[in-house]
């Protein structure tokens, strides 16, 4: 467990706390980075522990991170690690070459931010920042938030999410959205609609699932507040009445 106080382990029968020796030992993430150890994010950079020495060990990674504010850390592969900051952006750590990529917003991301990362089965990331749900996919960036209809713009930390299946889940405030996982379901198409509120003269109304409603002459004033979403598509959405 990540604490305030260190790493936090059970084996069982009895809790031990290990990271005093941290320079900052309050633990934001933490994720297996194999069977024999563990990847552990603070607000000074990323720790290995290694399990059977019951120990923090020196890195490479921990060397070239040093310093930076860790809100979330996703090891995707046995050569890859990602890397979500406070401020400093993604960095993207290869395990075999012992090399950093780090995408920021002169990459093209809306902030610097980044909540939580994770990456689709397309090798799209999925940055949670501050201000926008963002899509990193080969050196290009698209923005998901309340401009281009999504309902919020920021998102909260370590809450997305992966099922075994695929599925991704990313918590935006106020609420969650599942992604596309696939290539086919990244091709435009029209988002649904949502009506959320039907107002006449000035009073909310109650449509009960009606497809129709009549309404007596003089209540002629209408206002309809409606919502599309789409994680597909890239530029705003756009509305036509008739």
């Amino acid at each position: 467990y990540g604490t305030d106080r260190g790493l936090l382990l059970y084996d069982g029968n009895d809790f031990s706390l290990y990271g005093q020796e941290l320079e900052n030992y309050i633990i934001w993430d933490i994720d297996f980075l194999n069977e024999n150890a563990l990847i552990v994010g603070t607000e000074k950079g990323v720790h290995i522990f290694d399990i059977k020495q019951k120990k923090f060990v020196n890195s490479d990674i921990g060397k070239k991170l040093a310093g930076q504010q860790v809100n979330d850390v996703s090891v995707v592969s046995k050569s890859e690690i990602l890397v979500a900051t406070e401020l400093a952006g993604l960095f993207v750590y290869n395990l075999k070459e012992r090399s950093v990529k780090r995408i920021t917003k002169t990459s093209g991301l809306m902030h610097n931010d980044i909540w939580s990362v994770i990456k689709d089965d397309s090798n799209n990331l999925w940055l949670n920042t501050s201000i926008s749900l963002d899509r990193y996919s080969n050196g290009f960036v698209s923005h998901f938030n309340k401009e281009t209809g999504l309902f919020g713009d920021e998102g909260t930390i370590h809450c997305s999410y992966r099922t075994k299946s695929g599925k991704i889940y990313v918590s935006i405030i106020p609420g969650f959205i599942q992604i596309p996982t696939k290539e086919a379901h990244m091709e435009i198409v029209d988002p649904i609609l949502y009506i959320k509120e039907v107002k006449v003269n000035s009073q909310e109304i109650n449509t009960g699932g009606k497809e129709a409603v009549t309404l007596d002459y003089d209540q002629n004033s209408l206002e309809f507040n409606y919502v599309a979403v789409s994680t597909r598509k890239e530029n705003p959405i756009f509305y036509k009445t008739r």
